[in-house]
C-alpha cells in the first residue's frame, strides 16, 4: 500500500483563541530562543489505543478537541502567533506576535490501516517516513510588505484508526517551545478536553504559562551575541531561498528506520554500579549512564561502519545535551515559565577513547564532569552561555539527546487514558537521540534513526553490551 493512501484527510480547521478573549501581544526572543531559529523542530507523536468508531470520532471527539483547544489557546495564545524575524539589515530583533484572529492549524485524519497503529507503536525498527504522515507540516515562511519573514509556530493533526486508537501530531517551532513548554500545553489541553463544561476560568493555576521574559535576567549584550551569529549562519528561507543552507544529507528517505530500544529498571542499575565501581564514585544519575552508554554504542556504531579515512587517524566525537534551567538558575524562573529556558552541556572525546573497553567508563566521567560544571555552577546555569554560539568546527560525529526521563509524556489523559507510545519524528540520521519515560516504573525508552546497516550494528551493541556488563 503507497505511504499516500494510508492516511486521508477528514477536516481541516483553523483554531483561534476565543474572539477578544487575548489583546495584540509582542514578546521579545530571550538569547536562548535565538540559539533555536536554526533548529529542528519540536515534532512529536502521542498515541492512544481506544476503540471509537468514525462516528463517535466525527460526532464527538473533534467538536471536544476543537473547543478546548480553543480554551486552551486562550492561555497559550502565543502559539497561535507568529515568530517574526526583521529584515537582516535592519536594527530590530526578531519578536513572537500574536494578533487577533490568529490560529493554529488543526488537522483530522483517518486511517484504516490497523497494522500501521501498531506498527509504528511498536520498539522494532521502523521505516521514518511513515511517521511524518501522522504530523502536519507547518506553513512554510513568507515575507510581508515590511521585508519581515513570518512563521508559523504550530500545527496539530489528530488521526484515528478507527476501533484501534488516536494519534495527535504536534510540530512546533523550536524557537518558541522546549520539552517542558510541549507538556506543558499538552496537559493544559488535556485537561480541558475531559471536562463537561469548559469556561475561561477553567485552567489551574498550576496549568497557567508564564511569559515574562524578565525572569531570565539576561543581558543585551547576550541577546546581541546570539542574533549576530544567527544572521551570520543563516538567511530565512523565504527572503533568500538560494543562499539558504542544504539539509543535511542522509541515505535515502527509505532506508533510514526509527527504533526503541528499552533500558528496564535492572539495566539502568547495572549501568549505574558498573559505572561508580569503575569510577570509584559514590553516586552517578540515571541521566549520565544512560547517555554514557547511548554515546559509547553509537561512536562504536559509526566506527565500525566508516570507511578508513587515512587523513583521520582517530576523530572527535561531540556530545551535546540540556538541562532545564526552571528551579535551578539564581535567581529561580518559575516552573510555569513558558519558552526556552534550558542550559546547554556538551563535551567531547575520540574515537578510540569510546570505542575500547574503557568507553563507557570514560564516556560517564565526561558527561558527568560536564553536568557539574553547567548545574554547580556558582555564578549561575547560565554563567559562560556566550560560548554555546556555534563555533563552526566540525566534528566527526554528532550526538545529541532530546528528551528526559524526568519529562513524563506519557501520563497526558485526554479522556482516552495515559498514551501507549510517544515518538519523535526523526526525519534524517542527525545524530539527535530521543529519552522519554518507558511503559513501566523506572524504565527508560531510546529512540534514534539509522540507515538500515547502521541500526542492525546499533543494536547488536546496545544488547550485548548489556549482556558483558
Amino acid at each position: 500500500m503507497a505511504l499516500t493512501t494510508k492516511v486521508s484527510v477528514i477536516e481541516q480547521c483553523q483554531i483561534s483563541p476565543q474572539p477578544s478573549s487575548v489583546s495584540e501581544t509582542s514578546l521579545p526572543l530571550t538569547f536562548i530562543d535565538m540559539l533555536m531559529i536554526n533548529s529542528w523542530p519540536a515534532n512529536s507523536l502521542y498515541f492512544y489505543e481506544c476503540s471509537f468508531s468514525k462516528s463517535h470520532f466525527m460526532d464527538t471527539i473533534i467538536p471536544k478537541l476543537k473547543n478546548s483547544l480553543a480554551q486552551t489557546l486562550n492561555h497559550f495564545f502565543i502559539l497561535a502567533g507568529k515568530l517574526v524575524i526583521p529584515n537582516l539589515d535592519s536594527d530590530k530583533k526578531p519578536e513572537f506576535v500574536y494578533n487577533d484572529g490568529d490560529s493554529v492549524s488543526l488537522t483530522f485524519s483517518e486511517s484504516c490501516s490497523v497494522e500501521l497503529f501498531y506498527d509504528l507503536t511498536g520498539n522494532h525498527a521502523r521505516n521514518c517516513s511513515e511517521f511524518r504522515l501522522l504530523a502536519t507540516e507547518r506553513p512554510p515562511p513568507y515575507v510581508d510588505v515590511s521585508g519581515s519573514t513570518i512563521s508559523p509556530l504550530l500545527t496539530l493533526q489528530v488521526t484515528l484508526f478507527p476501533e484501534t486508537g488516536i494519534c495527535i501530531g504536534l510540530n512546533a517551532d523550536h524557537v518558541v517551545v522546549d520539552g517542558s513548554s510541549v507538556r506543558a500545553f499538552l496537559q493544559a489541553w488535556a485537561f480541558l478536553s475531559q471536562l463537561d463544561e469548559i469556561s475561561t476560568s477553567s485552567l489551574p493555576s498550576e496549568l497557567m504559562p508564564l511569559y515574562d521574559r524578565s525572569v531570565m535576567k539576561e543581558t543585551d549584550e547576550l541577546r546581541d551575541i546570539f542574533w549576530n551569529q544567527m544572521k551570520r549562519n543563516k538567511k530565512p528561507e523565504a527572503d533568500n531561498q538560494e543562499s539558504a543552507p542544504p539539509p543535511p544529507i542522509a541515505p535515502i528517505e527509505n532506508e533510514l528506520v526509527q527504533e526503541t530500544f528499552v533500558l528496564g529498571k535492572n539495566d539502568v542499575q547495572k549501568l549505574k554500579s558498573f559505572v561508580i565501581t569503575g569510577l570509584s564514585l559514590p553516586h552517578i544519575s540515571t541521566f549520565t549512564v544512560i547517555c554514557a552508554y547511548i554515546w559509547k554504542c553509537i561512536a562504536t556504531t559509526h566506527a565500525t561502519d566508516a570507511v578508513d579515512d587515512p587523513d583521520e587517524e582517530d576523530p572527535v566525537y561531540l556530545f551535546a545535551f540540556s538541562a532545564d534551567a526552571r528551579g535551578r538558575s539564581k535567581p529561580r524562573i518559575p516552573v510555569n515559565y513558558f519558552g526556552n529556558c534550558i542550559a546547554f552541556c556538551g563535551t567531547t572525546a575520540n574515537a578510540s577513547q569510546l570505542k575500547g573497553d574503557n568507553g563507557l567508563l570514560v564516556a560517564a566521567e565526561l558527561i558527568a564532569e560536564a553536568i557539574h560544571e553547567r548545574l554547580q555552577n556558582e555564578e549561575g546555569i547560565f554563567k559562560g552561555a556566550e560560548d554555546w554560539v556555534p563555533s563552526g568546527k566540525i566534528f566527526k560525529q554528532f550526538v545529541g539527546v532530546s528528551g528526559s526521563p524526568r519529562i513524563d509524556f506519557l501520563c497526558l489523559d485526554f479522556g482516552w487514558g495515559k498514551a501507549k507510545k510517544v515518538e519523535l519524528v526523526l526525519n534524517f540520521e542527525s545524530g539527535v537521540t530521543f529519552i522519554a519515560t518507558g511503559k513501566e516504573p523506572g524504565d527508560v525508552d531510546i529512540g534514534l534513526c539509522f540507515s538500515n546497516k547502521k541500526m542492525e550494528i546499533f543494536s547488536s551493541l546496545f544488547s550485548d553490551g548489556l549482556k558483558e556488563i
